[in-house]
């Protein structure tokens, strides 16, 4: 819908082959590294809320790590689109010219190009330049209550107004 902006990252260019192989992307037959940790019973509440990390996949030094708590992950096993995810998934996809393909960075639960297909360089209207609101969801579904109380304890305040490099 061109009448609403999103902010996706752009992982396909113009006459790239993408595949989505499970939670694996490839781009021209290279694989897309996501750096991830993984943890073990993760609790929400403000008294305790460490995360037990129960295994790291090897990352280059200094990257960011995308955080999955061991029963989440392996409840989902991949991706499944039953409904959805045409472009792509399980086979090559070669973007045409003048398109692109973007991919939500909550890649293992994203609607984006897999669904829509790819988007046009005339709807592509800038470049994300700072974090203006980062919320939980999935802590503040965990609690329930108050939207408003939800909202202040939730929201990752450290990482609003960060830029985005």
């Amino acid at each position: 819908n061109p009448e609403v902006n999103y902010v996706k990252r752009v992982i396909g260019l113009p006459g790239e082959a993408v595949e989505i192989r499970g939670t694996r992307v490839f781009v021209n037959e290279r694989e897309l590294p996501e750096h991830r940790l993984y943890v073990q019973n993760p609790r929400f509440d403000a008294e305790d809320s460490a995360l037990q990390i129960v295994r790291e996949e090897p990352s280059p030094e200094g990257a960011r790590y995308r955080v999955y708590w061991e029963s989440y992950h392996a409840e989902r096993g991949g991706v499944d689109f039953p409904s959805g995810g045409r472009y792509a998934v399980g086979r090559p996809f070669l973007i045409p010219e003048h398109a692109y393909f973007v991919m939500g960075d909550n890649r293992d639960d994203s609607e984006d190009s897999r669904f829509w297909g790819t988007v046009p360089r005339e709807y592509i209207v800038g470049r994300a330049l700072v974090v203006y609101w980062s919320y939980d969801e999935r802590a503040a579904a965990a609690h329930g209550g108050n939207l408003l109380l939800r909202i202040l304890r939730h929201t990752r305040w450290k990482r609003v107004g960060t830029l985005i490099r």
